[in-house]
């Protein structure tokens, strides 16, 4: 018997969707399948190939299948099964395939406001809710995240605003735009992983990975090519590195398998928990094995947001209302709200420790252990089954 329990898609479900929709997938093979025997196999889907894909475990192709081509390929090369008449039969090669998802759009999310006070910082370095007269500081040590690199997989960065330092170089785009951030969202969330007035990582370099474009959208093929590139890139520069992705769609397990063969090659990944104030485990990649999801509160009185996610699949909180951070243009600062403002800060948090000596792994679960715990009501709390009352801590500036 074939094992095919672990598609992404029913069979029923994938034999209604090949057969009557044309359009991008993406088919995540095997551990042990050669793309490229693979591709040798099945020639149609060669002749469709779009792009590739391997770093760690993961191996996988993107394949652009038109309707005449969709109706003469069936879905025998993608699932391993043919038509006897009227009758579908599976085949012995299913093995090659761990799943499958059509090309999802996923989209950032960020709802503009204006506040000048960068109180994330502050919140970060200190136990207690932050008073609403106190003196607001951040409290940190000066290595900052030096030495370390910050994948940040968005819709581009301002590299040229002057509060990066020269700090913001271009890594990859897919977008298809060229380099740069049309939008604002790639901008703001690496200010707040390293820029020098409100980034948690005050000298991490940080790395443009465009996979949004300026309207704050994007395909999984690009966002798993981003993915695929910083995975790869931080293997070939022998530094340590962390990658954020403020982005999200609903629940696709090619998403967070390339998420977590990232991991294991060696890459941390913060994720965003997701803007729906629903369970975060609904969701990619917030639901992706070994990320390091983020909610967000309010830090006005330390709730949760009221669009968080949350969840057993979160595993921290940090501020994500009204978040200061840098502006797109000129040297100009704006605020937004959103799990991908908490994420960023979340992102600095783990590159910050890796500056203090930690390694990807280490740093990633130190977030867990040194966070806050009890800050949030437990009245927040019990509305929300199984959500960790943790909230993210520096450690004051304090070496362990």
């Amino acid at each position: 018997m074939v094992r095919i329990s672990n598609l992404f898609l029913s069979l029923a479900t994938v034999t209604a969707l090949i057969s009557s929709v044309s359009g991008t997938y993406l088919i995540q093979l095997s551990p042990d399948t050669s793309i490229e025997d693979y591709l040798e196999e099945h020639p149609l889907v060669k002749s469709k190939l779009v792009r590739s894909y391997s770093f760690g475990t993961f191996r996988a192709i993107a394949a652009d299948f038109d309707e005449e081509s969709v109706n003469t390929l069936g879905v025998e090369p993608l699932v391993g099964i043919f038509k006897d008449g009227d009758t579908i039969v599976k085949a012995d090669h299913t093995c090659e395939v761990e799943s499958i998802s059509p090309d999802i759009t996923l989209r950032a999310n960020a709802v503009e406001t204006q506040s000048p006070a960068p109180r994330h910082l502050a919140r970060l370095s200190q136990h207690e809710v932050l008073g609403a007269s106190e003196e607001l500081k951040y409290t940190y040590d000066s290595s900052a995240g030096t030495g370390i690199d910050a994948y940040v997989l968005d819709t581009g960065i301002y590299k040229e605003h002057p509060d990066f330092e020269g700090r913001a170089i271009e890594g990859a785009d897919f977008s298809g735009e060229g380099p740069g951030d049309g939008n604002g969202h790639g901008t703001h969330v690496a200010g707040l992983i390293g820029s020098k007035t409100y980034g948690v990582a005050k000298n991490i370099t940080l790395i443009e990975v465009k996979v949004l474009g300026s309207s704050g959208g994007g395909s999984l093929s690009s966002v798993v090519a981003g993915i695929d590139y910083a995975a790869n890139a931080r293997t070939a520069s022998g530094r340590k590195a962390v990658a954020n992705l403020s982005l999200g769609a609903v629940y696709n397990c090619i998403l967070n398998n390339a998420i977590h063969a990232a991991i294991e090659s060696g890459l941390a990944v913060v994720v965003a928990a997701g803007n729906d104030g629903l369970p975060a485990c609904a969701f990619s990649p917030a639901s992706a094995k070994d990320a390091l999801t983020v909610g967000a509160i309010d830090d006005s009185n330390d709730s949760i947001a009221p669009f968080s996610n949350w969840g057993h699949c979160v595993d921290v909180f940090v501020s994500g209302v009204s978040i200061v951070s840098l502006l797109n243009e000129g040297d100009g600062t704006i605020a937004y709200s959103g799990t991908s403002m908490a994420s960023p800060i979340v992102a600095g948090l783990v590159g910050y420790f890796m500056g203090l000596g930690d390694d990807e792994p280490t740093a990633v679960n130190r977030v867990r252990e040194v966070a806050t715990l009890g800050a949030i009501s437990w009245f927040q709390i019990i509305f929300r089954p199984f959500t960790p009352n943790r909230v993210g801590y520096n450690n004051a500036g304090n070496i362990f």
